[in-house]
């Protein structure tokens, strides 16, 4: 994880270096977005393969200064209905957050090797086999 940071912390001072900010704004903002994401994937070159979203510093500082020390996991175990819970095994939030909210909903737990938190980009193959076969396991049941 420290030398994923570090990688991509030297791309990001080429990139400012670089002079594409004034040569091509499109490029520039494309990669600055992808730099900042790029720490989510197991494989930081993945984050090219992400659709753009923009976040804004103010509204998500706001937010979670608003969830203070909110914790819903006590609650999750009043929800009855089927659940699945994915989580990517290199994903930089712990697993152990995935592995509390399976717990307390008393849900299936399915960890992707080689993905970070973006696993329909990383690895769409075993998050869509992991979902249809609890699709199929959910029809099932009566």
């Amino acid at each position: 994880m420290a030398a994923r940071q570090q990688a991509v912390a030297g791309e990001r001072t080429a990139l400012q270096q670089s002079g594409l900010a004034a040569r091509d704004p499109d490029a520039y903002r494309q990669r600055a977005f992808e730099l900042s994401v790029a720490g989510y994937f197991a494989n930081p070159e993945r984050a090219h393969d992400l659709t753009p979203f923009r976040v804004m510093g103010r509204v998500q500082q706001s937010v979670w200064e608003s969830l203070a020390d909110y914790d819903i996991r006590p609650q999750l175990s009043n929800i009855h209905c089927p659940a699945l819970v994915v989580h990517g095994r290199q994903d930089p939030v712990p697993i152990a957050s995935s592995e509390d909210v399976t717990w307390e909903l008393g849900a299936e737990l399915v960890a992707i090797d080689d993905c970070g938190h973006v696993p329909y980009v990383e690895q769409p193959a075993a998050l869509f086999t992991a979902v249809d076969r609890f699709l199929d396991a959910t029809e099932a049941d009566p």
